[in-house]
């Protein structure tokens, strides 16, 4: 094996990816960490349940991106 089958042991690994809510200095944020944590949890576990292989974390909500600077509570 090759690859990502050789690190899961398996020929073909199932990622579920879990979509974070907007982090703090996001334009869209909600004002509650725990709410974003509480969240992903639940998710993480479901696609425990079903069985993923692998979690991939994203915070794609975060948007619109900064092009020119970015907040300290970003990074």
């Amino acid at each position: 094996m090759t690859g990502l089958a050789a690190v899961f042991g398996i020929p073909k690994p199932v990622f579920g990816m879990i979509h974070l809510a907007s982090l703090p200095g996001a334009p869209r944020y909600g004002g509650s960490v725990a709410a974003v944590l509480e969240r992903a949890v639940r998710d993480a576990r479901a696609l425990k349940e079903a069985g993923v292989d692998a979690l991939v974390v994203e915070n794609f909500n975060d948007e619109p991106f900064f092009t020119e600077t970015t907040a300290p509570e970003t990074v």
